[in-house]
């Protein structure tokens, strides 16, 4: 889903998480395909570095055809697992 600024320009791209039950968000000056029905991005999206907060699981993703490989590093249930993107 595409977050808009006020002054109409593209901002944020965002996902629903399943591993972290949220959405997450990455700057639109990421790379991504244009495609949201099998979006790719690049650089990977780390939420929570460091356990800044400690009430919310490390995420590290891979987005690439619309599929979410979350990296052995993620603290959630569905590290080291790819599942499909659901549609917001």
């Amino acid at each position: 889903k595409e977050i808009t600024l006020t002054n109409g320009e593209l901002n944020q791209l965002m996902f629903f998480c399943p591993g972290c039950k949220s959405h997450h968000y990455f700057n639109r000056s990421w790379e991504f395909n244009n495609d949201f029905d099998k979006p790719t991005v690049y650089p990977s999206v780390m939420v929570n570095r460091g356990k800044v907060n400690p009430t919310v699981p490390i995420c590290h993703s891979i987005i690439t055809d619309g599929k979410i490989k979350y990296e052995a590093d993620s603290t959630h249930a569905l590290a080291g697992t790819t599942v499909e993107m659901e549609e917001l």
